[in-house]
């Protein structure tokens, strides 16, 4: 029988493994307004149980770039209402609205009412991605992952470059696993697991961070990751951007290695604390992501501490980096 080509491969696995868990856990992603004209994005994650799904999630403003927590629930009618909460973990406000939805698309909106201690304000909110989740096992190898879905606009080449990633290195995984058990080596059960999330996303930029965890063997499983800082340019095509694509042309990125760094010693990262890397490098920050809120850096275990510390996050605000950046790049939306 011939074997089937590597994009049908992966065209099989989703249709037959997706399907029944993508009718417990749904995600979406919305951009809108609160108040008319404060522009907001949401991450919303429904875990359905009959007709109730409990939500969580979160949101930011678009001019702050601070994550606030959600939690609540919906039902199937397209009810929902949602508890805010603030990094301290303080309430702060309620949203309540309705998904409107079509018999063939659940939540294309979003649309109710913000209610803080003293205002009640209007919100409007339009899903751009739907996310794909996707699990695949033969014999001790398996894996799963969930990525966006990009829904609103001419985002076919976004979809079909994420795809051809996400699903490549699922099948890679499986061919590496596949030769080892033919030869006799596959002495453990192997697991691949990729969570893709948005960091941010706009007309023509989006960033999103994968995460990875993984076993091969030995003592424990591995924490990775991988980012798609992408630039949607106006001929339709998508553009890696690398950390120097966001500044002026040789300018000396001193300031951002030190922001780094300062605050991986405030995190006591053992391998900052005792000395052992005590300046940072251009690939010592290849895995970043980028929000209003700033640029966010990456760490898997091992790369600035011993396993047990697990992973470092640092996000250095844009106006600590404010003279480095390009004012024609694409950080220049976000210095004001």
């Amino acid at each position: 029988m011939r074997s089937l080509p590597r994009p049908a491969l992966l065209l099989l696995a989703l249709l037959l493994a997706c399907g029944a868990r993508a009718q417990q856990v749904e995600r979406y992603y919305f951009t809108g307004t609160l108040d008319n004209d404060l522009r907001i994005q949401m991450d919303l994650t429904l875990k359905w149980s009959g007709k109730e799904a409990e939500v969580t999630g979160q949101y930011f403003y678009e001019s702050l770039g601070i994550p606030l927590s959600l939690l609540g629930s919906a039902d199937h009618d397209g009810n929902l209402e949602l508890q805010e909460t603030n990094p301290d973990g303080e309430v702060t406000g309620t949203f309540t609205g309705v998904f409107s939805s079509s018999p063939h698309e659940f939540a294309s909106t979003l649309s109710g009412t913000w209610r803080g201690t003293d205002k009640e304000l209007p919100f409007g909110l339009t899903k751009i991605a739907e996310y794909v989740f996707l699990e695949a096992r033969q014999g001790r190898i398996e894996t799963s992952s969930s990525f966006p879905f990009f829904t609103l606009g001419n985002t076919s080449v976004l979809n079909r470059y994420l795809k051809d990633k996400i699903l490549g290195s699922q099948l890679d995984f499986f061919e590496e696993g596949q030769a080892l058990a033919r030869e006799g080596e596959l002495f453990n059960g192997w697991y691949l697991d990729q969570q893709n999330a948005i960091h941010y996303v706009s007309s023509d930029l989006v960033s999103l961070l994968s995460h990875i965890s993984s076993y091969t063997g030995g003592a424990h499983g591995n924490t990775n990751f991988v980012v798609y800082n992408l630039a949607l340019e106006s001929n339709g095509e998508v553009r890696v951007l690398d950390l120097r694509d966001l500044f002026l042309p040789r300018v000396n990125l001193g300031p951002l290695y030190r922001a780094v760094l300062g605050d991986l010693q405030e995190q006591e990262a053992a391998w900052v604390v005792e000395g052992s890397v005590s300046e940072l490098s251009e690939t010592d920050l290849a895995l970043f992501t980028i929000s209003p809120e700033g640029l966010s850096f990456a760490f898997a275990p091992y790369a600035m501490g011993p396993y047990v510390q697990g992973s470092f996050f640092v996000t250095v605000p844009y106006s600590r980096i404010a003279k480095l950046i390009d004012p024609q790049g694409p950080l220049a939306r976000f210095l004001r």
